[in-house]
């Protein structure tokens, strides 16, 4: 269900679209849980906080096995 989506979120980023703050697995988590995805933080596989508008590809390991998603992170 996850897999291959792109899922939008918006933050604060500079004009050449670095973000103020990073978008981290806790940011992530809550964001696909708003959006009826039931994942825990420790299942976002996420090596650095996300620092770039644009997109980003984000893999959650579910017992299913790992799956892979698109951030779009949109200049708020």
């Amino acid at each position: 269900q996850l897999r291959g989506r792109i899922i939008v979120m918006s933050a604060k980023a500079s004009e050449s679209g670095t973000l103020y703050e990073g978008v981290g697995a806790g940011e992530i988590t809550r964001l696909l849980l708003e959006q009826g995805f039931h994942v825990l933080e420790s299942e976002v596989v996420l090596p650095r906080p996300l620092k770039q508008t644009g997109e980003h590809k984000v893999s959650v390991r579910l017992p299913g096995g790992k799956f892979e998603f698109t951030l779009h992170i949109e200049n708020l």
